[in-house]
């Protein structure tokens, strides 16, 4: 709970503030709101027309043959661009030849103004005049439309919003709309313009590209037939040479493994001796297919004969020596077999070594051509991108004709400006809000300035803060009027008796009055103020500066002590202004000074007060000394050890701190000193000055009492003011 009342810790100062400020705040409103008053009599009516286009941004990008979507930046880039193009003077210049405004005085009334006739005025001096030109009037007619234009973006999109401000309604539709006429224009001929200079160019360059197309295609075919380089459809000569002798070599080594393989098989039989091997040449041979039958005929025969008649006999045996014969025959078949096969091997090694030979060369020949074909290739892409360049341009240039023949526009008006049926300005609402706001805006500034700028002292708490002392009270501010009537009988001189007026006795005369109970609770706050502390009997009161109401104080204070049963005398100490001597005592022949010199006794030089018993030592005679006493000997000290010891109380009214040197040199002899500080009239700093660069006993003073305080404005300062009786007292 502690925590959340801190965070408004602020709110009471704010709205002292508010309470302080708001008279200078009201004033600067009304002023404010009069002036918005009066110009809302006096102002001319201004009525607007407005007119919409539209940008398109497929027709405003040239030259786009696809359909990818445009880039976010470029359209805002040209509908921004388009905005300026609208606001431009040149655009005007044409608007102005074309309606002849230069010659219209109507239309230049629109410049006339109060505003722009004082500031003509103040600026002449300072302006150098120009020479006049032929065109001067079309210049400011020109200058003129281009302030009463305005061009705005209707948000994100491509539409465009113009207005025509003028003093006619009629007039200004009417600009309205011939501003925009003349953009459609202007877009119209400075795209045909832009077309033609597109086609000329794309033309000229074109014919370039051409040529060096041309130029790059000789000089491959002339560096291919120097190389000795030969292209056709399928790719260069050598490329598709080197592939076949590849083909064939695979080929060639594929017939040579066969025939190897078929020899090898083939003597592989013949070194076995046996005849029934199987061999593609043997069964494919027609010879060995007869002899095979032969023999597996004459076999079953000799295997028949030799089961029918035995192994010996002479059929069996002749059958026998057939099978070998037939076996001789068919070995003598596949040794003519091998031989053939060992002829095909030997024509397939020397094919397959012929192939290898030449694909060897041509590779050779190939890596001496290796950077020719470099410097081919680089020759056939400059041509190539001859060829592409003029090909795009080629392009370009039928669509430039194209556009030329049928020009676009990319301004599509949307709404054209109608006569406006109301005034667009002033506006009564937002001018009175306006001056309203201004007027609070400035009274809140100079409220601020005015407490930025004032360093006087108004409350309790700047006290501690800015002088690191207590504030011992604020005492109201007293009107000596109020009690005229109430003088008391003047007293004879020669009694020695106080003739007090009623501005120092505020505690008996009126003792329910604010004042009274602020030095009522003076006397409290220095009791608290001493505990701990030595006992404080000698009292003075001093002030930085004359005038701050110290000897009123002083006087009203002693009263009050003796008042209180107290016995209390009171010291003139300010031996320069003697205000209280001239005020109680105006008839005195001796005082502080001659019993400090010991030119008369004590008792001789007191005065007293019949009602509270209140004694009183006045600083001097009535004629000014030819030096000053030292109030720092031991003269001024042993006069004040008489009085402590005589009174319980001794009040001493010392002089001013800044305009003598007194006051330190005199504070030395009492137990405390009270600064006397006038509300809101002098400044800190020089109270500070006084405290802390001064030869008083900082550990003297006690404190320091705010007087001449006008309560009804503290309340401004301090929201926790009180009432108590008629007047409020805020405690320290």
């Amino acid at each position: 709970m502690t925590a959340k009342i801190a965070i408004f810790d602020w709110a009471p100062d704010l709205l002292a503030f508010l309470r302080r400020a708001w008279l200078t705040v009201a004033a600067c409103t009304v002023i404010m709101g009069v002036l918005g008053v009066a110009y809302l009599l006096f102002a001319t009516p201004r009525f607007s027309a407005s007119s919409t286009v539209f940008i398109d941004m497929q027709a405003a990008a040239p030259f786009k043959a696809d359909n990818t979507p445009i880039d976010s930046q470029f359209a805002n880039g040209l509908a921004e661009s388009q905005v300026e193009v609208l606001e431009s003077e040149g655009l005007a210049r044409v608007v102005v030849d074309q309606l002849h405004l230069a010659d219209n005085a109507a239309f230049m009334a629109n410049g006339n103004s109060l505003v722009n006739t004082v500031l003509g005025v103040l600026l002449s001096p300072l302006s150098t005049p120009l020479p006049k030109r032929a065109d001067s009037h079309e210049t400011a007619a020109a200058e003129l439309l281009t302030k009463m234009i305005r061009v705005k973006r209707v948000g994100l999109s491509y539409i465009l919003e113009l207005s025509v401000v003028s003093r006619d309604p009629v007039m200004s539709a009417q600009l309205a709309n011939a501003v925009v006429d003349a953009f459609v224009d202007y877009g119209l001929d400075a795209k045909g313009a832009n077309t033609r200079r597109a086609s000329k160019w794309l033309e000229q360059r074109i014919g370039e590209l051409q040529q060096q197309a041309t130029a790059a295609d000789q000089a491959v075919q002339t560096f291919k037939a120097q190389a000795g380089i030969v292209d056709t459809d399928k790719g260069l000569m050598n490329e598709r040479h080197l592939g076949e002798l590849n083909s064939q070599l695979v080929l060639a080594r594929a017939r040579s493994a066969d025939a190897k393989a078929r020899v090898d098989r083939i003597r592989q039989i013949m070194q076995s001796g046996t005849w029934t091997g199987d061999t593609t040449d043997a069964l494919n041979n027609l010879v060995i297919t007869h002899l095979r039958e032969q023999y597996v005929d004459a076999a079953r025969q000799a295997a028949e004969w030799t089961a029918q008649v035995g192994p010996n006999h002479a059929a069996v045996k002749q059958m026998n020596d057939k099978l070998k014969d037939i076996q001789v025959q068919i070995q003598s078949e596949l040794k003519r077999i091998a031989e053939s096969a060992e002829s095909d091997n030997q024509m397939a090694l020397s094919n397959q070594k012929d192939i290898e030979a030449q694909l060897a060369a041509l590779v050779t020949a190939g890596d001496q051509t290796n950077d020719k074909l470099v410097q081919l290739r680089a020759l056939q892409s400059t041509a190539d991108t001859y060829k592409s360049l003029r090909d795009n341009f080629l392009v370009r240039y039928t669509q430039a004709v194209q556009d030329q023949s049928f020009p676009i526009s990319d301004v599509q008006v949307v709404t054209r400006a109608a006569v406006p049926l109301r005034k667009s300005w002033p506006k009564g609402l937002i001018v009175l809000a306006a001056a309203a706001f201004v007027g609070l805006g400035m009274g809140f500034a100079i409220a601020l300035m005015r407490e930025a700028l004032d360093g006087a002292i108004r409350t309790a708490a700047q006290v501690r803060s800015s002088l690191g002392l207590p504030c011992l009270g604020m005492l109201p501010a007293l009107k000596q009027r109020a009690w005229r009537d109430r003088q008391p009988a003047p007293v004879i001189a020669g009694e020695r008796q106080i003739a007090a007026p009623p501005l120092m006795r505020q505690t008996s005369l009126a003792p329910f009055s604010p004042y009274a109970e602020a030095i009522r609770g003076l006397r409290l706050r220095l009791t608290r103020t001493r505990q701990g502390r030595r006992d404080v009997n000698i009292i003075g009161c001093v002030s930085a500066l004359p005038g701050e109401g110290k000897s009123t104080v002083s006087a009203n204070f002693a009263f009050f002590l003796a008042e209180a049963g107290f016995r209390t005398v009171l010291v003139d100490g300010d031996l320069r202004k003697r205000t209280l001597s001239t005020t109680l005592a105006p008839a005195c022949r001796a005082g502080f000074v001659d019993v400090m010199a010991d030119l008369l006794p004590l008792e001789d030089a007191l005065w007293h007060d019949a009602a509270s018993k209140l004694a009183f030592l006045p600083a001097l005679a009535d004629a000014t000394p030819t030096a000053l006493p030292n109030l720092a000997g031991t003269q001024a000290q042993a006069l004040f050890a008489k009085l402590r010891t005589r009174f319980d109380f001794v009040v001493v009214d010392l002089p001013a701190i800044l305009p003598v040197a007194d006051a330190a040199a005199a504070s030395n002899l009492v137990d405390g000193v009270v600064m006397v500080v006038e509300w809101a009239r002098t400044p800190e700093d020089v109270v500070r000055e006084c405290i802390e660069h001064n030869a008083i006993d900082p550990t003297r003073l006690l404190g320091v009492v705010l007087n001449k305080v006008h309560l009804k404005s503290l309340r401004h300062y301090h929201m926790a003011a009180s009432s108590y009786g008629t007047d409020a007292l805020i405690p320290a």
